[in-house]
């Protein structure tokens, strides 16, 4: 649905389905938690077809083995044993029926074979996984991918437990905002049972060295979560007034260089916590915008999937 649909006074909620997604498995130990996850989530939401997808990436030095020993290594037998190795971890970890998954290996670059490939099938969401808990690792290709897919993207984090307790949306009150809550409330409708969503307000209190008041510290925070309640009840009204008993709003000050780490550290004090954010377009601008919060967020997950809708 486009940002000016959400302009209109009201706003429509249907379930969340999926028809086809096409799933990045990386034949490591991250796909254990992706795989339990993305049962839960295809337990509760309906997908209809699934791709899994592996990519081996392309390196010189097989290159030059297959040049100088052409029987060294069996390109054929290699990818027939990745193949039975991918359809044993999907047996064993979702299970369901066989006939709505499709199993694939391409050789190549990662980023560049997932994006062609959401393309061809017309995915409307693609899901990672993402390794976590070692030197090096932000997150590199889900935040490239953030940037350029065009569909919903679900990151699932290696720490990940596969449970749905609450769905946490961070907002600024702007029309992605509630685009994201759209989405939340879509996928609730889904659930087999709907859970609590939280709209996360972050906040930062003014620096009072650069303003004349008479209030302290106490009341100034009273006074900015006031304001924030009330424009909180203005941007809910597009959805109805039953949507005012599904979802609460929750203040968290916080201070502007430490948003995306209050963010998570909120989400992942709670078990089972799941992030939908909205995400702007592709323009450098709007780029620089996802980079500040979104792609912060899927960088330093660790146990909370994430969810960017477009």
């Amino acid at each position: 649905m486009s940002i000016e649909t959400l302009n209109k006074e009201k706003i429509n909620i249907p379930p969340y389905k999926v028809g086809q997604a096409l799933v990045a498995l990386a034949l490591d130990d991250t796909d254990k938690s992706l795989l339990e996850f993305y049962k839960v989530f295809q337990n509760n939401i309906p997908v209809y077809a699934s791709k899994f997808l592996h990519v081996v990436p392309v390196f010189n030095l097989y290159n030059a083995l297959y040049r100088r020993h052409p029987s060294a290594l069996e390109a054929a037998t290699f990818n027939e044993k990745i193949l039975e190795e991918m359809e044993e971890e999907i047996k064993s970890l979702i299970g369901g029926d066989p006939s709505r998954f499709e199993l694939e290996i391409k050789e190549g670059n990662p980023l560049n074979q997932v994006l062609e490939n959401a393309i061809k099938l017309e995915s409307e969401l693609v899901v990672i996984g993402q390794r976590t808990g070692y030197w090096g690792s932000h997150g590199i290709l889900a935040k490239r991918l953030a940037r350029k897919i065009d569909n919903d993207f679900l990151v699932i984090p290696d720490e990940t437990v596969p449970v749905i307790n609450q769905i946490i949306v961070p907002i600024d009150f702007s029309d992605y905002s509630k685009r994201a809550l759209q989405a939340a409330l879509s996928i609730n409708a889904s659930m087999k049972t709907p859970v609590p969503i939280i709209c996360l307000h972050c906040y930062t209190m003014p620096d009072k060295r650069f303003y004349n008041t008479t209030h302290d510290d106490h009341e100034i925070r009273a006074m900015m979560e006031e304001s924030s309640n009330y424009i909180f009840e203005d941007f809910l009204r597009p959805f109805g007034k039953k949507v005012h008993y599904d979802v609460n709003i929750v203040n968290l000050e916080v201070n502007q260089s430490s948003i995306v780490k209050e963010i998570v550290d909120y989400a992942e004090a709670q078990e089972g916590s799941f992030i939908v954010m909205g995400a702007k377009g592709h323009s450098r601008l709007e780029s620089l915008v996802l980079g500040s919060v979104s792609e912060g967020i899927i960088s330093v997950t660790k146990s909370t999937p994430v969810m960017v809708v477009k």
